[in-house]
């Protein structure tokens, strides 16, 4: 006889197995899914900057008083920072990979060498203005592509995760199914067969106890069972064929 762990204890190893993976392909969509959130919120974010960034052009070329022209700077900064720390709350953060920060390096650098020149005036100067916001458009343009290549990365990696999510569901049905067929079914069936065979008279029947689980101890059950009703039934044919010689052997001498 096999030592086997209880049916309830097999069956609980599968749910919490199956349960854990199902957590884990969860708990790793959520974390996909905030990354996009995140990310879609800090393209967005960027691309308030390229409008800022215009508005800052258009101030200059304006001549508008230099108090609104440091507003706008200073809306400009909190952008930046605010792509540079992030905000858990929005959400919002870029996903950052070596090509990401190094683009926003670069728009980093390009505003921190034209950021004075904005608030002294000196873009004032032709079409400086004009010329130095294309350039920190084209830069922030960049960047948006850059974090935009990583959101589709993202992207196939979520729907890998779906087709995983799917597959493992197919997987679970088909274990619980020869599971129940296994533990259940399969020893249910057996117990019917013997029950049939000792129903129509054979108490010879015996059904095969091979694990020491519920089913097991059932099964154990049922062949004690069988052998004592073979035994009693034994006992009393002999009985009634010793009667019937008495009876024979009165009858005997009575003639």
């Amino acid at each position: 006889m096999r030592k086997t762990a209880s049916l309830s204890t097999k069956l609980i190893r599968i749910g919490v197995g199956l349960l854990v993976v199902a957590l884990a392909s969860i708990g790793l969509t959520l974390w996909v899914t905030w990354q996009l959130e995140g990310g879609a919120a800090a393209v967005n974010e960027a691309g308030r900057m390229r409008m800022q960034t215009w508005r800052l052009s258009s101030a200059v070329q304006a001549e508008l008083p230099a108090q609104d022209v440091a507003a706008l700077v200073s809306e400009f900064d909190r952008g930046l920072s605010l792509l540079r720390e992030g905000d858990a709350t929005r959400p919002l953060f870029v996903p950052w990979d070596p090509e990401v920060r190094q683009r926003f390096t670069e728009v980093e650098r390009l505003w921190s060498g034209q950021r004075t020149a904005w608030l002294d005036g000196h873009m004032s100067e032709g079409n400086s203005s004009q010329v130095a916001a294309e350039a920190f458009v084209n830069a922030i343009d960049r960047l948006v592509l850059a974090i935009e290549l990583q959101l589709s990365g993202l992207t196939a990696t979520l729907n890998l995760f779906q087709f995983v999510m799917m597959a493992l569901a197919i997987i679970g049905a088909v274990v619980m199914l020869y599971t129940g067929y296994m533990y259940v079914i399969h020893p249910l069936d057996y117990l019917r067969q013997g029950l049939r065979r000792l129903e129509s008279g054979d108490f010879s029947a015996r059904v095969d106890v091979d694990t020491q689980d519920e089913f097991g101890q059932v099964a154990a059950g049922f062949n004690h069972m069988a052998q004592t009703l073979q035994s009693l039934y034994g006992g009393l044919e002999a009985k009634v064929v010793e009667k019937t010689r008495r009876i024979e052997a009165q009858r005997a001498r009575l003639e």
